[in-house]
């Protein structure tokens, strides 16, 4: 059998962008099964459950294989932002509309969503969080406690790990 060059230049060609494709897909299945199961732990302590017990266990099995569809959406957002493609707001989304109507220019930086998530994320766990509004409105809590709990933390875990590389680099 002879195969074209052309199919075999556009398999080598393809693999590494096939192969992200993987990754991704990877990472955000994993993402959403482990923010289902984080839900469903929650929702089966607040019913009243005790964590280790067959009850609850049967709680939680039943709310992972049979989500609301809230918790869907919930895990759908968490994935998005485990993989950094969530959608951008505000003056980012500015920045990307830019970048796609001047000619050229997408060329030159063909990715937008990914690398402004990183920056947020990087940003999240430093005191400049207070400078994005879903940030600060997590950290006030107006957007439910887990929301406050899992911001503090965030801040906490990301000052943390800035003053110990400061602290090294000044030794």
């Amino acid at each position: 059998l002879a195969v074209p060059l052309t199919i075999v230049v556009g398999t080598i060609v393809g693999a590494p962008s096939r192969e992200l494709s993987m990754i991704h897909a990877l990472q955000s299945n994993m993402a959403y099964r482990a923010q289902l199961h984080s839900l469903a732990y929650r929702e089966a302590v607040e019913a009243g459950h005790t964590p280790g017990t067959a009850a609850f266990k049967n709680e939680m099995r039943g709310k992972v294989d049979f989500p609301t569809e809230a918790m869907m959406d919930e895990a759908v957002k968490y994935s998005q932002r485990m993989t950094f493609t969530d959608p951008i707001t505000g003056a980012q989304a500015a920045t990307k509309k830019f970048v796609r109507e001047v000619p050229g220019l997408r060329f030159i930086v063909p990715f937008t969503n990914v690398p402004m998530n990183t920056l947020n994320a990087a940003i999240e766990g430093t005191p400049l969080s207070w400078m994005n509004d879903k940030m600060r409105a997590n950290l006030k809590g107006e957007n439910g406690k887990v929301a406050q709990d899992t911001q503090i933390a965030r801040l906490a875990a990301g000052s943390a790990i800035m003053g110990m590389t400061t602290y090294w680099a000044l030794n």
